[in-house]
């Protein structure tokens, strides 16, 4: 038996077959991109810039039969297992994902031994960092066309992005909808919209990074943000943020932030 249990996608690479024990779960340190210029009158450099670019998750284990022909069988699946992009996610880290691809697949060593060494590597790349699976929230639920709105979401990374979900609770069509960090001045200005009443606008971000705006019935505004609006509405973790919400009609619903972790 061992300690480490890992999943992707839900199903676990110690319960494909009975001969599977993964043995080492290894963080690797994430992919930095530093931005530097010359010191120009001494020595030395600047750092004007850092990009995390990725992060690996290097799996080893054994795989532990007589039979040659059956540790092939057990390898193909879990050469197919390995193969599916999805949320990876370990016992150690309760609560916690990271989307990846495997980018090294494990091979047999093709020795008549009772037991092989293989190893996994893992690689998240569009959102490099553990993430919780669980959103940190705060729920507007009086109806109300401008509020303010606190959030604090947890986790070791310097910042994360508001997600919300809300809904048209007026009697007029909502046609304009703003949010706004007032520690930091970043916003997402929504115009032109055509929300009903009850209708709803969901942000959200896949599991690759990716921001999402669609209205209730699945259909993208993303092409409604203004063009001075930011990328993202950027709250900063472990503190409070206060989010300014306005509209041209009154809205309930709440706002979210799923935490980031080093």
């Amino acid at each position: 038996m061992s300690y480490y249990r890992v999943y992707l996608g839900g199903q676990g690479l110690q319960d494909l077959a009975p001969g599977i024990t993964v043995t080492s779960i290894q963080e690797r340190g994430a992919e930095l991109e530093i931005q530097q210029s010359a010191n120009a009158k001494y020595q030395g450099t600047h750092v004007i810039g850092m990009a995390r670019r990725s992060k690996e998750i290097l799996i080893k284990l054994w795989l532990k039969d007589r039979t040659m022909e059956r540790r092939a069988r057990t390898m193909d699946l879990i050469l197919e297992w390995a193969s599916r992009s999805g949320a990876l996610t370990v016992n150690y880290r309760p609560h916690q994902r990271m989307n990846v691809t495997c980018t090294g697949y494990p091979a047999l060593g093709g020795e008549w031994k009772w037991v092989e060494e293989a190893e996994i590597t893992f690689t998240a790349h569009g959102v490099p960092f553990w993430e919780d699976e669980n959103l940190t929230t705060a729920s507007l639920p009086t109806a109300a066309a401008t509020a303010e709105l606190a959030i604090q979401p947890p986790g070791t990374a310097a910042e994360c992005f508001l997600r919300w979900d809300l809904v048209n609770s007026g009697s007029g069509t909502l046609t304009a909808l703003t949010l706004q960090s007032a520690e930091n001045g970043s916003f997402i200005a929504l115009e032109g919209l055509a929300i009903p009443p009850a209708g709803r606008v969901v942000a959200d971000y896949d599991l690759n990074g990716y921001l999402t705006i669609k209205d209730g019935s699945g259909a993208s505004l993303l092409n409604k943000r203004t063009a001075a609006s930011y990328d993202d509405v950027i709250l900063k973790q472990r503190t409070g943020n206060t989010i300014r919400l306005t509209a041209n009609q009154p809205l309930t619903g709440l706002i979210s932030a799923r935490g980031l972790y080093l």
